[in-house]
């Protein structure tokens, strides 16, 4: 665990390939906060080095994840080694602060995914106090997307969350795009 652990915390190393791999392969079947954000970080840097042989794993990955950030983190490394990395607009609009503006600029930027993706991070938003307006919206974003596009990746989530917070918040979030 400490080679482990010095690799995915120090600075990415294509030449530790094995250990961001042996990361992914073994993912715990419970929810573990700290695991899961190692894997992100295993998953995101696969996509950075376009990795091609790793793509069936993270398909299986998106299939029961421990977390939104994890399953997005796959749906973006899955992309990014496919030869389609993100458009400049949806980056500059990731850099945002501002909830309402860097939805206006993904909302412009006509890419899908990129709203899906921040939809389902402003749904699953854990921070002190209220989220409701994030909840919210989510909600809008989501609703913008066609139908056949947002509502079968949301199922899949709602179901298949390994964290019941997550989970549960996506399953509200998937109630009110359905009204």
């Amino acid at each position: 665990t400490t080679l482990r652990a010095l690799v995915n915390h120090g600075l990415p190393r294509e030449g530790a390939k094995e250990v961001y791999l042996d990361i992914l392969r073994n993912q715990p079947r419970e929810y573990d906060p700290f695991l899961a954000l190692d894997s992100c970080r295993a998953v995101s840097l696969c996509g950075r080095f376009g990795w091609k042989e790793v793509i069936p794993l993270l398909e299986k990955m998106k299939l029961h994840p421990a977390t939104p950030g994890l399953y997005v983190a796959c749906c973006q490394a899955i992309r990014l080694i496919n030869g389609r990395p993100m458009p400049g607009a949806v980056i500059k609009a990731w850099n945002v602060r501002n909830a309402a503006q860097r939805q206006a600029l993904l909302l412009a930027s006509d890419d899908p995914e990129a709203v899906m993706w921040e939809a389902i991070h402003l749904a699953t938003l854990r921070i002190k106090g209220d989220t409701e307006h994030e909840k919210h919206m989510a909600v809008d974003m989501l609703r913008t997307l066609p139908k056949d596009f947002a509502l079968p990746v949301l199922r899949d989530l709602a179901l298949n969350l390994q964290d019941s917070y997550d989970r549960e918040a996506v399953q509200k979030v998937l109630i009110e795009v359905q009204q």
